[in-house]
């Protein structure tokens, strides 16, 4: 018998043995539920199981699949590198290609600026020797011109023989200070030179112009000013007890400074507090610029200034059906110093019609029935 069978036989008689030995009870008890017999594992009978071969075994390949992990980390790995290399030199490809783009096109530029460059200056030159060719045929017409008006000016004075006015003598005058150049005879450097003497006398003349034109319009002004001053005063002179004496030669200047700004008190649409005032200013006016106006100019004490810009209504349509936008506008909220208060005027006060008056009450009633498409007819009228 094997050992197995040996031991299996052994725990069927302990087993006898321990059911014999349990004494009886006296109840029936339950029968007990069967138990499952648990066996050792059979080993095959024949040859040894040799242990150790298959822990070498094991080991041998579990190291052949560490080595199979190691071997695809490197291969994945050459590879990763191989493609960071390739990468590397696309990247140095492309900036090469780059500078050279970039090379080009500012050689490209360069190109195009010095052949503006060169355009302009050629342009330039062209308009120079225009305006020289202007400027020598208006000389020559100029010249030509001056010795003959001299002389037709001449024989129109003796013709005439009365006495001259002021634009015959100032034609005279000009026609005097035109002489001829008499240039036929004279050399390239000569007529170089006075082609520079009548260029600076054209010059001076031209200057001399524009500072008496502006000489003149200062006058103007300084007259019409002056003017306006002297009525001004002479309007406060006539008031009793006003401070501002009539002007004088020689006497200091009295200047009145106009505010740039114009500012609107308007009704509030809500309920404000007594001592709280609402103006329509414009778009460019702070609370400080607000704040100076009422001090400086109504001496109104402001205590605070509350600002805010009001959009404007976009609801109106023109005749081509395309919304017409009104300006914005910005609208203040003054609260005056304390103890300081302000009610809005009523401009518009609603009359009150007495009940004692029968002609009023008569015509209210033939108003109120009367005939809408006939305002103000009587109702018997049409019968």
């Amino acid at each position: 018998m094997s050992d197995e069978e040996t031991e299996q036989v052994e725990e069927e008689a302990q087993e006898e043995e321990v059911q014999e030995e349990a004494p009886e009870p006296e109840e029936v008890q339950e029968e007990e539920k069967p138990r499952p017999k648990l066996t050792a594992p059979k080993i095959p009978e024949g040859e040894k199981v040799d242990f150790d071969d298959i822990q070498k075994k094991r080991q041998n390949k579990d190291l052949m699949e560490l080595q199979a992990l190691i071997d695809s980390h490197f291969e994945a790995r050459k590879k990763e590198e191989e493609e960071l290399i390739a990468l590397k030199e696309r990247i140095e490809k492309r900036r090469a290609e780059r500078a050279e783009q970039q090379r080009i096109r500012a050689e490209k530029e360069r190109e195009r600026q010095n052949r503006l460059a060169e355009e302009k200056a050629r342009r330039e030159e062209e308009d120079a020797k225009r305006r020289a060719e202007d400027d020598l045929k208006k000389k020559k017409a100029l010249s030509s011109m001056g010795a003959n008006y001299s002389s037709y000016l001449a024989k129109a004075d003796q013709k005439r023989g009365k006495k001259q006015t002021a634009r015959e003598m100032k034609k005279k005058i000009l026609a005097e200070r035109r002489k001829p150049l008499n240039i036929d005879h004279l050399s390239d450097d000569k007529l170089r030179d006075k082609a520079k003497e009548l260029w600076d006398t054209l010059y001076q003349l031209e200057t001399d112009k524009f500072e008496f034109g502006e000489k003149l319009k200062r006058q103007k002004y300084d007259i019409m000013t002056v003017r306006a001053r002297v009525e001004m005063l002479a309007k406060f002179h006539k008031e009793a007890g006003s401070e501002y004496p009539l002007y004088q030669l020689g006497g200091p200047q009295l200047r009145i400074f106009r505010t740039n700004f114009f500012i609107q008190l308007v009704r509030p649409g809500t309920a404000q507090p007594e001592d709280t005032v609402q103006f329509r200013i414009p778009m460019e006016m702070t609370r400080v610029d607000l704040r100076n106006y009422l001090e400086q100019i109504y001496n109104v004490p402001v205590a605070a200034v509350r600002t805010r810009v009001q959009h404007g209504s976009n609801r109106r349509r023109n005749h081509k059906n395309v919304r017409i936008k009104k300006p914005d506008y910005k609208v203040a909220y003054v609260q005056l110093a304390h103890g300081q208060t302000f009610t809005f005027p009523d401009l518009f006060p609603e009359k009150e019609l007495s009940s004692a008056d029968p002609l009023e009450e008569e015509l209210q009633q033939q108003k109120q029935s009367s005939d809408p498409r006939c305002p103000g007819i009587p109702s018997w009228f049409g019968l």
